[in-house]
């Protein structure tokens, strides 16, 4: 009697770990589902070209720098170059 109720214990706890496996398993896949549904439809693409564009502006702004020690800022405040301002010594 006594082996027989443990093994009954046994089955029901196999089921049941059986069923929490199963659950975590669907979580994971309908996680990663969601994942590559959202990387389908980010909003941050960028072009070739759109980066080439930023490139550019900002090669064109470092040499600007470099001549004149100054970076014209985006809301148009000017502040020192890091590299080229003219250091007191």
């Amino acid at each position: 009697m006594f082996w027989t109720a443990c093994d009954d214990l046994r089955g029901r706890l196999d089921e049941t770990l059986l069923k929490d496996r199963a659950i975590v398993g669907v979580i994971i896949i309908v996680s990663l589902f969601g994942f590559k549904i959202y990387q389908n439809f980010s909003r941050n693409d960028l072009t070739n070209v759109d980066i080439e564009s930023i490139i550019t502006t900002a090669e064109q702004s470092f040499i600007k720098a470099g001549a004149a020690g100054k970076i014209v800022q985006g809301d148009g405040h000017v502040s020192d170059c890091p590299y080229h301002k003219k250091q007191n010594r």
